[in-house]
């Protein structure tokens, strides 16, 4: 895929930014970035099916 290497270039610009902790929200991208905490929050999104998802992508 052409854009792969850019896959979490969106979730690493905003975590670098606090909008996790200013939102109280976890953020993922689709490649499994950040990897440490990957796993336990799609389990999380899994268990709790009406939790609100947003999807961004740089085009």
């Amino acid at each position: 895929m052409q854009g792969e290497p850019r896959l979490g270039a969106i979730a690493q610009m905003l975590i670098s930014n606090n909008v996790h902790f200013e939102n109280n929200c976890a953020i993922l991208s689709i490649n499994g970035y950040p990897q440490p905490i990957f796993d336990t929050v799609m389990k999380m999104l899994r268990r709790n099916p009406g939790l609100t998802v947003f999807a961004f992508q740089d085009c």
